[in-house]
């Protein structure tokens, strides 16, 4: 009896103030002044928000962040734990005042970024947009950009957390077809890789029903096989990038 197989490979890829009236005016005015004076130094330290950033594997990762009218300085790297600093040796850009042009020490001696990391935008405003090329699983990390401006010191600014999703590949060899006896046991395990992880089933073919299911992978298992279990069962492992399909 004969299990077949067959090799097949498809990747489809905002209170109102109010204040007693008295003779001078300028007490009326001066408490919403206060006020707002101090609703201001609250927002300065409310510590940014991180924000995920998700891209298919391949395509270029691309961070924007808040612009400042009086930019002195900013850094752009990768970030530590706290998204407060970079870690060490991971400032990747920079740019301060009086430069013509963006430092990019990595384009030239970091063999993970070189040639691969870009910015477009107004370098005195801080505005514009940091590219990392051809993005891949090992540049999933935490980014930060940092900035100096004529009014406070160089200081976290925004962080994003990079996601890389990559389409299902099969991660074992399986051979195009199983020959046993009847009354023997076949077990069979397909898996496969993926971000996020991919969904791995069994199906046979014949019935069209899943016989078998796992995440990263699965194991067809048919005990004492009998004549009826024979045919054709796929393995398909699928995410939200794609699936792919082992017959």
């Amino acid at each position: 009896m004969a299990i077949d197989l067959l090799a097949q490979h498809q990747v489809p890829s905002d209170q109102r103030v109010k204040t007693r009236p008295s003779n001078s005016s300028s007490c009326y005015c001066r408490v919403p002044l206060i006020k707002l004076a101090v609703l201001s130094l609250v927002l300065l330290l409310l510590p940014h928000q991180g924000v995920s950033l998700d891209i298919y594997a391949g395509a270029d990762a691309r961070f924007t962040w808040p612009t400042s009218s009086s930019c002195l300085h900013w850094q752009f790297g990768i970030s530590n734990h706290n998204k407060d600093d970079f870690v060490s040796g991971g400032q990747l850009m920079e740019w301060f005042q009086g430069r013509s042009k963006v430092l990019s020490t990595p384009n030239d001696t970091d063999t993970t970024y070189k040639g691969r990391l870009y910015f477009y935008g107004d370098f005195t405003r801080c505005s514009g947009v940091f590219e990392i090329r051809n993005a891949s699983v090992v540049d999933e990390k935490w980014y930060l950009v940092k900035i100096r401006t004529s009014s406070s010191s160089l200081s976290p600014l925004a962080s994003w957390d990079l996601n890389v999703k990559v389409a299902p590949a099969f991660t074992s060899s399986l051979s195009s077809s199983h020959d046993v006896a009847e009354n023997d046991d076949v077990t069979v395990t397909c898996s496969a890789s993926g971000r996020p992880a991919p969904n791995v089933t069994w199906v046979n073919k014949t019935s069209r029903s899943p016989v078998a299911h796992g995440t990263w992978s699965a194991t067809l298992s048919l005990l004492k096989i009998q004549r009826h279990q024979a045919g054709v069962y796929q393995c398909q492992a699928t995410n939200d990038v794609g699936r792919g399909a082992i017959t």
